[in-house]
């Protein structure tokens, strides 16, 4: 820190042992981290029953390195609710820094802080707010990213701006290394500066104009967005190295897929007259998708396949 005669309480908010608690830990003084998670969708009770005993069971790396760390530790399962609320009073914060938190804060949580609530958010706001922006960066081509810290308010990535930085994106770029870039090279410096800043950090106010809403998708939504008649090979083999799980949605032509992981390789372009589009082949012992223009060649990276 460059203001060494002020130590500010730092308390973390986000969705797993994400890249900016090491970092923020081993640099300030964080006195308490809440893991946020995803809401269950309207479901029956046994599905429910099903799901909270896995999420009992299953690893918690972020409660596991909180206890190592001697750092209070909340699980946040209700929503900005009083007990939430208590929690972080006690904790006296004098800022929350969130990332990667799949609900809206309300401000009886973001308010409580002296210097209130940040959020680091990989897009240059106001483009792309929403909890999504690394997959609508992919698909529609960005020649450009970017990273924005900002402060917290009731809508969605709506708060006003204290720093932001672009990036460029290369065509192919892994959607690893598009976040390495963003959240660890980027995001956790722009975190640092504003916190070094606290007492007299930006505050400006984001454009009113439309912003591109970066929203999840359902499985259905992923199978209907490639135009397999319509676009080429290298743009769809751009968006399938950014999300290469969305080869779940293909269809498998003479084999029956076991593999759960892919690898993204390399794409050729050539006459594909007789080949069914949106599809996956094997043929001498090389996967590919089949595209209008040319193939999109994968490999698999977990369970293997059998014909």
């Amino acid at each position: 820190m460059n203001d060494t005669s002020f130590f500010p309480r730092i308390l973390i908010m986000t969705e797993d042992l994400s890249e900016i608690v090491q970092p923020l830990v081993s640099n300030y003084f964080v006195v308490g981290i809440v893991k946020t998670q995803r809401k269950n969708r309207k479901e029956n009770y046994f599905s429910k029953v099903i799901k909270n005993t896995y999420r009992f069971l299953k690893p918690n790396p972020l409660k596991k390195f909180s206890k190592k760390n001697a750092i209070s530790y909340y699980l946040m399962n209700n929503g900005s609710d009083r007990f939430l609320e208590s929690w972080v009073k006690g904790q006296k914060p004098d800022l929350i820094v969130i990332y990667s938190m799949p609900e809206l804060l309300k401000a009886n949580i973001f308010n409580i802080p002296t210097y209130k609530t940040i959020n680091l958010h990989p897009s240059l706001l106001p483009k792309y707010r929403g909890a999504n922006p690394f997959f609508w960066h992919y698909y529609h081509h960005e020649k450009k990213g970017g990273v924005t810290v900002h402060f917290i308010d009731e809508g969605e990535d709506t708060g006003n701006i204290i720093y932001q930085e672009e990036y460029f994106i290369e065509r192919g770029m892994s959607l690893v290394d598009m976040k390495h870039l963003a959240i660890e090279k980027i995001g956790i410096k722009l975190l640092f500066k504003t916190i070094d800043n606290i007492k007299n950090i930006p505050n400006t106010a984001q454009s009113k104009t439309h912003s591109f809403r970066a929203r999840y998708l359902s499985k259905n939504e992923y199978k209907s967005l490639i135009n397999w008649e319509e676009m080429e090979v290298e743009y769809i083999w751009h968006i399938f190295r950014g999300f290469p799980e969305w080869i779940k949605t293909l269809t498998f032509v003479g084999f029956i897929n076991k593999c759960y992981f892919w690898k993204i390789k390399h794409y050729q372009k050539e006459n594909m007259e007789g080949y069914r589009l949106g599809e996956l082949y094997k043929e001498d012992n090389a996967y590919f998708i089949s595209c209008k223009d040319g193939k999109i060649f994968i490999s698999s990276k977990g369970f293997r396949l059998i014909r």
